[in-house]
């Protein structure tokens, strides 16, 4: 949550400090006196003045800059927002490739979206991305909330330019670091699978990043193809060999079949 500092100043008077003692009915009973600590001090305090309570405002303004939490997991389960993973009966994992994915709230129901000056909470709700004849489903794509007028929209920004790099300048899905929050550096078409947007630079907040082969994107125990830039939790891959029967030629040779890793970091 923003904090809105205040400014304080020093209270300076025309004079040498005097004061004016009247009674409950507002008579006058000493005029022009000053007025003395009688108790000795044992040890003398600090001063409040204007110097320092603008340091603790401006303490308290940035103690929140770089700690905004998005309430996000983005998943591949329109119910489940951490799903497990898919077997054959013989307990194989099997290859599951989804042409969807899902941005759930997760322990909360806000994130924080740039207004042009500083971050606001914005709550949302379930949002739905398609990967769809506007998405190159080969490809590496962020994910961005973002609020379009009174609309939250959940949108894939531009394709990385490689399997490991965004790219860079207008257009790529360049990221940078907003008061601790990573955001869209520069304007660029962004795709929600089913409409196209202009998104603004910075008006978009990265919560994490998804890798679709032409199948859609992978999630299962030898691929995790979802990165999640908030509330992550423990995920797990297995490398595997199997040894499989050729029973459909009748003939009793065996197969050695490594399965590889595949995973994705934003």
């Amino acid at each position: 949550m923003n904090y809105d500092p205040q400014t304080w100043q020093d209270e300076i008077l025309t004079g040498e400090e005097r004061f004016t003692i009247k009674d409950d009915a507002g008579n006058v009973l000493n005029d022009n006196v000053q007025i003395a600590l009688k108790t000795p001090v044992l040890q003398a305090g600090s001063d409040v003045t204007a110097s320092r309570m603008n340091h603790m405002e401006a303490g308290i303004a940035n103690a929140g800059k770089g700690f905004y939490q998005a309430f996000t997991r983005i998943s591949v389960s329109e119910t489940d927002p951490n799903p497990p993973e898919y077997y054959h009966d013989d307990h194989v994992s099997i290859m599951q490739e989804y042409t969807s994915v899902y941005v759930h709230p997760y322990n909360g129901n806000t994130y924080p979206q740039w207004n042009g000056s500083k971050f606001e909470p914005v709550e949302f709700s379930l949002l739905p991305l398609f990967f769809s004849v506007s998405i190159n489903l080969d490809g590496v794509y962020d994910v961005f909330l973002w609020q379009d007028s009174e609309t939250v929209r959940a949108v894939f920004g531009t394709k990385w330019t490689t399997d490991t790099e965004r790219g860079t300048g207008l257009g790529t899905t360049e990221l940078e670091t907003l008061n601790g929050v990573s955001v869209n550096k520069n304007s660029m078409t962004v795709n929600s699978g089913t409409y196209s947007y202009t998104l603004p630079a910075r008006m978009g907040t990265f919560i994490g990043t998804v890798a679709a082969t032409d199948g859609g994107a992978r999630w299962d125990l030898h691929a995790k193809n979802v990165w999640n830039k908030y509330n992550k939790l423990p995920q797990s891959v297995v490398h595997a060999e199997m040894n499989l029967n050729s029973a459909e030629t009748k003939s009793f040779s065996r197969y050695k079949i490594i399965l590889s890793n595949f995973f994705v970091l934003g």
